[in-house]
């Protein structure tokens, strides 16, 4: 049985990634089994998403809320990360970022010169940006044709939401970007998935090799496909494939016929 094959790769493995929304989190809600899951886990859980909204202390805390505790050191999202890539590589450098009002005071925070105008932006920084105007797909076309380079969070253009309903995301962005300026031309980088660099931070974090981890996400394009590029193996969660979190806690109990609480160890 192929849940069977999933708790064995699930249980061998060093390290467990695990997508947020859809895999996890629906609508701010915990799907049903996660927190199950996320117990019989344990220390080997790791969380890996796209997210570039948030900070992983805003995931930490839903979590505890449902009785989850999961320290926020495992929790990798793309949007934090690539504040911290650009910081990192390009310290001082002065930015056009299209985001939330968080983001640009973590960049600012690191170092990095906010809010420039478009002819004097080195980098121009993507990340989802529920206020995004015509006056700053402006901002951000004029920049990159003068020469900045283009680092994107994710080029997710959904995610999940209700029952059939999804959210625009940065690659929506993104695709907007793409309509005015031909991306063949200029340096972009992408740090979520399924671009190597989220997966790669992930294994360098929990001090595993590929094979000696297991992906499981809810899409087959970013989750899945990305991760088996690197060579780590990946179980898709959806309805489309017939699994769920839920499904795989069952599984995993079932050799051990014992009762844990929720704290993540």
């Amino acid at each position: 049985m192929i849940l069977d094959v999933y708790a064995e790769q699930i249980r061998s493995a060093r390290a467990v990634f695990l997508d947020w929304d859809g895999c996890l989190v629906q609508d701010g809600a915990l799907l049903p089994g996660a927190d199950r899951f996320l117990d019989q886990v344990g220390s080997r859980a790791w969380i890996l998403s796209n997210n570039s909204t948030d900070f992983a202390q805003a995931f930490a805390d839903l979590l505890g809320g449902k009785g989850v505790a999961f320290p926020t050191e495992r929790i990798l999202l793309a949007g934090e990360l690539a504040v911290d890539l650009v910081a990192n590589r390009w310290p001082g450098a002065k930015v056009h970022m299209v985001s939330a009002s968080r983001m640009k005071a973590k960049a600012r925070q690191q170092g990095l010169v906010v809010d420039v105008h478009g002819d004097e932006a080195e980098v121009v920084l993507l990340l989802r940006d529920t206020r995004f105007t015509y006056s700053r797909l402006t901002r951000a076309v004029c920049a990159l044709r003068r020469g900045a380079r283009l680092v994107v969070a994710n080029t997710d253009r959904t995610h999940p939401a209700g029952k059939d309903g999804v959210v625009p995301e940065t690659g929506a962005l993104l695709a907007a970007i793409a309509a005015c300026v031909d991306l063949s031309t200029i340096e972009v980088e992408v740090f979520g998935k399924p671009e190597p660099l989220l997966f790669q931070s992930a294994l360098q974090r929990a001090g595993a090799q590929a094979h000696d981890a297991v992906m499981i996400g809810d899409n087959p394009e970013t989750d899945v496909a990305g991760a088996e590029r690197l060579g780590i193996p990946a179980i898709c969660v959806s309805r489309a494939a017939g699994v769920t979190v839920g499904d795989l806690a069952d599984a995993l109990e079932q050799p051990l016929a014992t009762s844990r609480g929720h704290a993540i160890r």
